[in-house]
């Protein structure tokens, strides 16, 4: 026969062992479990810490910047083109050097994608102009002078020149400009039945 007091220590040893299976081990478990949330979260914390500080100190060297050379740099390179006021500009400037204006009007691309060359530093959407005119060598250095000289970049892409009568001399060139933004999309036309 089992003594009385051998018989109470198995069954608290018993009694233990179930204790210890069936709340400290799932405790453990879930103490376990909420450690590595908070090890993740930490982790990342860290990270947007990290990317608050960045983006403070890129905010900082922008502010730094001042805002009379800002408003210049919306200039030079704007977020928009205006299809319409370029043309205009160019109008202008051929009328300043005594040209004669023949055509002047954008270039439809059928890539509307961030422009190639440039996109790998700063990306900006390509605007293309073909202008042509007629006038003397000395007119067409003159306009090109002020196409150099514009308030915003203008490349000159292809320039070709044919003689014309006397002295004069027809220019067809594509001139470029960017912006920062993608060009809007225009929404296609929807067909309605009545």
């Amino acid at each position: 026969m089992i003594p009385s007091g051998l018989f109470t220590q198995i069954i608290m040893l018993g009694l233990a062992i179930g204790i210890v299976f069936a709340y400290v081990q799932p405790a453990f478990s879930t103490i376990g479990e909420i450690q590595d949330d908070i090890s993740v979260y930490r982790a990342e914390r860290d990270k947007v810490s990290g990317v608050n500080q960045q983006l403070q100190q890129l905010l900082d060297n922008m502010l730094a910047i001042p805002a009379q050379d800002r408003v210049a740099l919306l200039t030079y390179i704007p977020d928009t083109v205006d299809t319409v006021a370029v043309p205009r500009d160019l109008q202008s400037m051929a009328e300043s050097s005594g040209l004669i204006l023949r055509t002047v009007a954008p270039v439809q691309t059928t890539n509307m994608q961030l422009d190639a060359e440039r996109s790998a530093t700063v990306p900006t959407t390509r605007y293309a102009f073909q202008i042509t005119v007629e006038g003397s060598y000395q007119q067409i250095k003159a306009f090109l002078l002020l196409v150099e000289k514009n308030n915003y970049p203008l490349d000159i892409q292809t320039l070709t020149m044919q003689p014309l009568e006397g002295s004069f001399m027809t220019a067809t060139m594509q001139l470029v400009t960017h912006a920062h933004l993608p060009r809007p999309e225009v929404a296609a036309p929807v067909n309605r039945r009545r």
